[in-house]
């Protein structure tokens, strides 16, 4: 745990002492506090779960969004710059790599959700919502980042620059978004099966409405680990 704990430090640092960390933080923050004035809150007639509801759905595309660029350069940047080398000549498993440098992404993530708490604290204030609604959608919140991290930073593990790993990681996720709208087209069972399959729409919306989805749950910690085992198998390869 010291190795992983003193990757996910360094790449810390890296989001921290330039201005992309800052900058995603900064936007998805921005995004968020639009798209809850405007959407969320609207013209003020929705009621408070509603509301909450809302905020949770539409907090969900900057979060998604905000995944994929923070772990586009975790791997694919180093291997650019040549200071992979490092990583893959030192006495490190691949797991330990890729862990190290997901939980530093997942941290920034976690600050970016920590300093959105204002927003459906208001509703919480001037409303009638309960505490597990918003701890729920969260979670939801949460576990949708993650998954995103882990699929963008398997992206990240193959690609050659930053550039191409954004791209890759982005079109994966676009496309795992999209199952639910190509299952209303295909026929059973493959329509239950690419619904299941679906990031957003059948996972995340029961979190959206303040209720614990064991079967969600599920889903998105076997994506993530899924995800994480393939970028490190690939760190492994040391190509």
């Amino acid at each position: 745990m010291r190795v992983v704990r003193a990757i996910c430090e360094r790449e810390l640092w890296g989001y921290l002492r330039t201005p992309m960390g800052y900058g995603v933080m900064l936007t998805v923050l921005l995004i968020d506090g639009i798209l809850f004035n405007v959407w969320a809150i609207g013209d003020g007639h929705r009621r408070s779960a509603e509301a909450l509801e809302v905020f949770f759905f539409v907090a969900s595309g900057p979060t998604v969004v905000a995944s994929v660029l923070l772990a586009m350069h975790l791997i694919a940047d180093e291997r650019q710059r040549g200071t992979l080398i490092i990583l893959e000549t030192a006495p490190l498993s691949g797991w330990q790599i890729v862990g190290g440098k997901f939980l530093a992404a997942l941290t920034i993530l976690g600050i970016i959700h920590l300093l959105s708490i204002t927003m459906p604290a208001l509703i919480y204030a001037y409303g009638r919502v309960s505490i597990m609604h918003i701890v729920m959608g969260y979670l939801g919140l949460t576990l949708l980042g993650a998954a995103t991290l882990a699929i963008a930073l398997c992206a990240s593990a193959f690609a050659q620059t930053s550039l191409i790993a954004a791209i890759t990681g982005g079109a994966l996720v676009v496309v795992l978004v999209c199952l639910h709208g190509v299952a209303q087209l295909a026929s059973p069972p493959m329509d239950s099966v690419l619904s299941y399959l679906s990031l957003i729409h059948e996972h995340y919306r029961p979190f959206m409405r303040g209720v614990l989805s064991i079967r969600a749950m599920a889903f998105y910690i076997s994506l993530t680990l899924l995800a994480l085992l393939v970028a490190a198998r690939r760190m492994e390869w040391r190509t």
